[in-house]
């Protein structure tokens, strides 16, 4: 049985104080993930939080890690890096897109 690595077990700390629970609530669920093969908050950070919930996370928890994984807070998992930095990911624009104004009305002569 593989240990539980210090970047994944942080993420599903801090993922538990998110909901509210303490990190030794995120124990198992963090077994669990290793188990499957997640091995980096990068592996989860790829899943929908449904996925997650087949083998048997609580949904809520799921879509918390997925969400801090995905970098949508900042967690201990994050800070604790090597060189103590993010990687840079390009995420979409939530701006609506701009579209040019339709052309004025032309005039009919009668």
């Amino acid at each position: 049985m593989a240990s539980i690595p210090p970047a994944l077990r942080a993420l599903a700390g801090d993922a538990a104080r998110g909901i509210g629970r303490s990190p030794a609530d995120a124990e198992p669920f963090a077994r669990i993930l290793v188990d499957n093969w997640f091995d980096s908050p990068e592996s989860v950070s790829g899943c929908r939080p449904e996925e997650l919930a087949v083998l048997g996370i609580p949904l809520r928890f799921a879509q918390t890690i997925v969400s801090l994984a995905a970098g949508g807070a900042k967690s201990s998992a994050s800070r604790n890096t090597v060189g103590g930095g993010r990687e840079s990911v390009r995420r979409p624009s939530t701006k609506p897109a701009i579209r040019p104004a339709p052309p004025p009305p032309q005039q009919r002569n009668p």
